[in-house]
């Protein structure tokens, strides 16, 4: 604060802390309404912080703006802890996580990551990610009535889980369920509500980085290698594979959300948008070997008379 109202040369003479549960930020817009044309026009803007000793809760904001003290925008500032910058990118665990409103996106330094000298490479995606936190939720656009929009959402949901992967349909399934959520943040939709979209987005990044901690603190030598919107990737002492499924077990029960796990081999990672994955072996028939090693891109191995194939999963900007 300067010392004196009236010597702004002195400078700021001292800085306090504040308890960010006893501020908020207001932003007050002056409208009036074109009588010729109906559009409402913007006559001000007013930017200020409000401060209560006796903290601002959501539900009596409109009081503590009135009791508050008003403070001028440019005498706050806020100061991180330095575990989060300003572009909203946390560092934990050697890798570097950024939080934007698709999602949260992670991944370890560039390099090539394989699973050996006793360790697995676990990856675990959430099934139908968003559209589950919709529906475990019970949420819905604030104007569309709310127990027909979840029946008919989660409607959408077990049909699709009747259908294989590979039937087409299942696909339509998907972008329907996908679909909802983007609409919730497009103006033009007759779903929009923005409060929708921040409450699942919100909601799960914090729910992944929640597994993210619990597995990385509960693990002994775990190595975090990505995490990226609906999953993540996770070196670990093979010992600790059981010890990785109950974590996640719990994690299930906390968050009434379900997990897919599968393992790697190897994850050649460029960066969380650049990567290739190879899944571990699996044992195939020789007709399906024979077919598959027409394509030369396919990881084929044949061992002891048996055959093997190796999924690889490729994702590239």
């Amino acid at each position: 604060f300067p010392s004196h109202d009236n010597d702004p040369k002195a400078g700021i003479q001292e800085l306090r802390y504040i308890d960010p549960r006893k501020i908020r930020k207001v932003r007050e817009v002056k409208k009036e309404r074109d009588p010729k044309t109906g559009a409402d026009i913007v006559k001000s803007i007013a930017e200020y912080y409000v401060y209560t000793d006796r903290g601002i809760a959501t539900q009596t904001f409109g009081a503590s703006v009135n009791s508050g003290l008003r403070i001028a925008p440019d005498s706050i500032i806020n100061v991180n802890s330095g575990s989060m910058d300003a572009k909203n990118t946390v560092r934990y665990k050697g890798m570097e996580t950024d939080y934007a409103l698709g999602g949260l996106h992670g991944a370890r330094k560039a390099g090539v990551y394989e699973a050996k000298d006793g360790m697995i490479i676990m990856t675990s995606d959430v099934v139908s990610f968003y559209p589950n936190l919709i529906i475990r939720n019970g949420w819905s656009p604030a104007h569309i009535p709310k127990q027909a929009f979840c029946d008919q959402y989660e409607w959408f949901f077990n049909e699709r889980r009747k259908i294989p992967k590979k039937d087409p349909r299942n696909y339509v399934y998907k972008i329907i369920l996908n679909a909802t959520y983007g609409l919730s943040n497009e103006k033009d939709s007759f779903l929009y509500d923005p409060e929708l979209t921040m409450r699942v987005t919100i909601n799960g990044q914090l729910s992944l980085t929640m597994l993210y901690e619990m597995l990385a603190e509960g693990i002994p030598g775990a190595i975090p290698l990505m995490q990226n919107t609906d999953g993540l990737e996770m070196m670990i002492p093979e010992e600790y594979k059981e010890k990785y499924l109950e974590i996640c077990k719990e994690w299930e029960r906390i968050t009434n959300l379900e997990l897919e796990h599968d393992q790697y081999q190897k994850m050649i990672i460029g960066d969380v948008n650049n990567y290739i994955a190879v899944n571990n072996y699996h044992e195939i028939s020789q007709e399906e070997y024979e077919k598959l090693s027409k394509n030369p891109h396919r990881v084929l191995k044949v061992e002891n008379g048996k055959y093997y194939h190796a999924p690889v999963k490729c994702k590239g900007r």
